[in-house]
């Protein structure tokens, strides 16, 4: 996959675009909806990062997502590889930007590492610095090659995730397998 990767600076409207956001989905599509949270770079205070809103949801089983519902709304269905997982994505506009939807069961919303990841980072000054710079370094060594940027990003997000895990009495898991 190629495209110009672009991290940009932490703006403080993010949180106000995720709220608003979550507001319209929640109001649209709970139930099945049980919870709705900014995961992802976008939602940690002072965290450069790429113009994407990454938000999770919680659903009792993946089955009772209404898909024409969330189309609605300007989403649409991105296969992944991504087990247990369904990724919706809304394409920026001209006042907006970029949302992905990712859709993953309550009874792995306890330890899904998009949540412990986030939540170490913004305890955490340090790491969240230190991944910061990672992923402006990468995104210059991997300028067109946003594939090969993700791939890069793996050993430090690992790193974290294991430090937020072990944190928590969580044992250690592969960042991207579930």
């Amino acid at each position: 996959m190629t495209d110009k990767i672009t991290i940009t600076k932490a703006d403080p409207a993010w949180p106000a675009l995720f709220a608003a956001e979550q507001a319209r989905l929640m109001a649209d599509l709970a139930p099945p909806l049980l919870a709705l949270e900014h995961v992802g770079s976008t939602a940690v205070p002072g965290l450069d990062a790429k113009p994407v809103i990454d938000m999770m949801a919680s659903v009792a089983a993946l089955a009772q997502v209404d898909f024409t519902a969330v189309s609605r709304l300007g989403y649409s269905f991105f296969p992944t590889d991504m087990q247990g997982r369904l990724l919706f994505i809304r394409p920026p506009t001209a006042t907006s930007l970029r949302f992905h939807l990712h859709v993953v069961e309550a009874a792995t919303w306890h330890a899904r590492k998009e949540r412990l990841f986030r939540d170490h980072l913004r305890q955490t000054p340090e790491d969240a610095d230190a991944y910061g710079a990672a992923k402006h370094h990468l995104a210059t060594l991997h300028q067109g090659d946003r594939l090969a940027y993700t791939k890069a990003k793996t050993e430090i997000i690992q790193s974290i995730t294991d430090r937020a895990r072990a944190a928590r009495g969580l044992p250690p898991e592969d960042v991207w397998q579930t």
